[in-house]
């Protein structure tokens, strides 16, 4: 992410610095045949210390496969749903207190040491090891010089 820096801040945007965050995608189950359907889940966790004011909001997660030069060769694709087609981009999500994900009680902005996830449905179709990347984009809140994109 690279922050956005408000109009009028006294913070020169040529010092601002590209913002990585870390995370952990977690693949359950082993991937084992071509066109078996698989869950990529993204968990992101504010890792801010405790007591301070910065909240992560509207976290967003794309996810990125690897892309051969003709679409036909392509490792994976995103799995088509029911409901919702092709779902690319997802926004994260605490599980709430019912420790279920989905459900009406998540939220999606992220105080210290709050973790949100997104899970994306994917399908094999060519053999071997293939990286699967996420974009991030949110919001930080809470720094002086106002909110960073």
């Amino acid at each position: 992410m690279k922050p956005a820096i408000p109009e009028g801040s006294e913070f020169p945007e040529s010092e601002a610095a590209e913002i990585t965050l870390p995370g952990l995608i977690v693949f359950p189950g082993r991937i084992a045949l071509l066109h078996q359907f698989f869950e990529a889940i993204v968990i992101v966790t504010n890792g801010a210390p405790d007591h301070t004011p910065l909240i992560v909001r509207a976290l967003r997660a794309r996810v990125v496969l690897p892309e051969a030069s003709d679409p036909a060769d392509n490792p994976l694709r995103v799995a088509q749903l029911q409901i919702g087609g092709t779902v690319e981009e997802l926004e994260l999500h605490d599980l709430g207190a019912d420790g279920v994900y989905g459900t009406s009680d998540d939220r999606s902005d992220f105080s210290p040491g709050q973790s949100g996830q997104a899970a994306f449905l994917l399908e094999g179709l060519k053999e071997g090891l293939h990286t699967v990347r996420f974009e991030l984009e949110g919001t930080l809140e809470g720094l002086p010089i106002g909110p960073v994109r």
